[in-house]
């Protein structure tokens, strides 16, 4: 078709079709249509099935996909609403972006961490330095917990939390009283690194005097590592 050509009912194109102009239409079932030129849809184009576009795709306004929609070339949207699961395998943000629900970061991430930035504003889910807790027995240091003081009446115990996993966690433990604490590892296969003479241990203790009332331990990813320790 070289001019203008007016169709009163159906068109349906079973194999490839070229348009090098404007085509208008009612109606229209394409099963193939290739368009080298503008085309322009006045009211709503429905796509029920899977849809590959190879080039840019941009929308002006809101845009509603039913189906499957396959971009491999750069898409502009002005306007995207994703009511269902939307998987992105990268998305770059050029100005503010709103979440109204909820945002989820799985990797590394964990209870009571927070995500710290790097110099070049990439973030990792890290432990905060605020924990406190004051046991007076025997107890379970948290992985939250960055200071721990002992001010139990008797002799106690205290286990610490798992090393592995845990890169870059601090614990520092301090005696308050005239007893006597027993650290002991988690689990059964981490270590307690002292020093080169002493080497690896599953348990010390801290007594009450000022050069031996607290220790600072630092998860290697795999076992805690002495900072300070004189036992």
């Amino acid at each position: 078709m070289t001019g203008a050509t007016t169709l009163g009912n159906t068109l349906n194109v079973t194999g490839a079709g070229t348009f090098s102009s404007s085509l208008s239409a009612g109606a229209t079932t394409l099963a193939s249509a290739s368009i080298t030129g503008a085309a322009t849809v006045g009211t709503t184009l429905g796509v029920t099935g899977a849809t590959t576009l190879s080039g840019t795709s941009a929308h002006g306004g809101a845009a509603t996909f039913s189906s499957t929609v396959n971009v491999t070339g750069a898409t502009s949207l002005t306007s995207l609403t994703a009511s269902g699961t939307s998987t992105l395998t990268t998305l770059t943000t050029t100005s503010a972006a709103t979440f109204s629900g909820t945002v989820t970061i799985p990797s590394s991430a964990g209870l009571n961490k927070v995500l710290t930035s790097d110099a070049n504003g990439n973030a990792t889910w890290t432990y905060g330095t605020s924990g406190v807790s004051k046991p007076t027995a025997t107890a379970t240091i948290s992985i939250s917990d960055k200071y721990v003081f002992y001010d139990g009446a008797a002799d106690g115990t205290l286990t610490l939390p798992a090393a592995t996993n845990n890169a870059g966690k601090e614990i520092v433990i301090k005696n308050r009283t005239s007893k006597v604490v027993t650290v002991i590892r988690a689990g059964s296969t981490e270590t307690i690194f002292v020093d080169s003479t002493v080497g690896s241990v599953t348990t010390f203790t801290i007594g009450s005097e000022a050069s031996n009332n607290w220790v600072k331990l630092v998860s290697d990813g795999s076992n805690w590592v002495v900072f300070r320790a004189l036992f």
